[in-house]
């Protein structure tokens, strides 16, 4: 399976809350090509409080299945019914206010299945200001986290250092081929530090390369302007 993150495209993947932009062109391996995301006038793309990133919805399909649960009575999917073009991706994220947990340890988790050959795919990831420039503070996921998704839920957890100066954390589920993908009970708690933190790429904390051609506005999320400063997680389990 081609990995989410390869170091060198750190901040390609980062354009999961980038401006909109063309359809995406397969980058390097293991990247995350800008998204193609909707304007405001379109229909919601994603389940309440969460926003779309990637080929959505002209080669994905993120939405609320109510008759598959982990718990409660609902959950989310998202889902290829066709083989998409190489590179493409479709992912669903929430970006929450990072003050609440500065200098803290955080947990985020939820429960998966897939259906169909997909392999899904997470990452949890703390944005940050340095001298004035927004950058990749910290980064964790799937590259750095074995994590098998089979047809009966299992739970995947990503464990992270907050920084006192970070402003937000991203946390996002994504699938990149044909299939269906599951997503419920998602939990964002602070640990202590006895939890120990998940493995990180090196080079960070990192800004984007213009020289690279990347480029990252992280005031914009799925199309749309980034939560209030006051987001919190919310409908994590997928019942709205």
């Amino acid at each position: 399976m081609t990995r989410l993150l390869a170091v060198p495209a750190l901040l390609a993947l980062a354009a999961a809350c980038s401006r909109p932009s063309p359809p995406a062109v397969p980058g390097p391996a293991g990247t995350y090509a800008a998204d193609s995301a909707q304007a405001d006038t379109t229909p919601r793309l994603a389940p309440p409080g969460w926003a779309h990133a990637g080929d959505v919805p002209v080669s994905f399909q993120i939405g609320i299945d109510s008759t598959v649960a982990h718990g409660g009575g609902a959950s989310a999917y998202i889902q290829a019914p066709r083989t998409p073009p190489r590179g493409r991706w479709g992912a669903m994220l929430q970006q929450v206010d990072a003050s609440i947990y500065a200098g803290r340890r955080i947990r985020v988790s939820g429960f998966v299945k897939r259906e169909g050959a997909g392999a899904c795919e997470m990452f949890v990831r703390v944005d940050g200001p340095i001298d004035s420039q927004a950058v990749v503070l910290g980064f964790t996921g799937t590259p750095q986290k074995r994590f098998r998704c089979g047809r009966d839920w299992s739970e995947y957890s990503l464990v992270l250092d907050v920084p006192e100066d970070a402003e937000r954390v991203v946390y996002a589920y994504a699938l990149r081929s044909r299939g269906r993908m599951w997503v419920d009970d998602v939990g964002v708690i602070v640990v202590d530090s006895t939890v120990p933190v998940d493995p990180q790429p090196e080079g960070l904390p990192r800004a984007p390369s213009p020289a690279k051609g990347e480029t990252w506005d992280p005031f914009l999320i799925g199309g749309k302007e980034k939560p209030d400063s006051t987001a919190v997680p919310s409908n994590l389990s997928f019942e709205k």
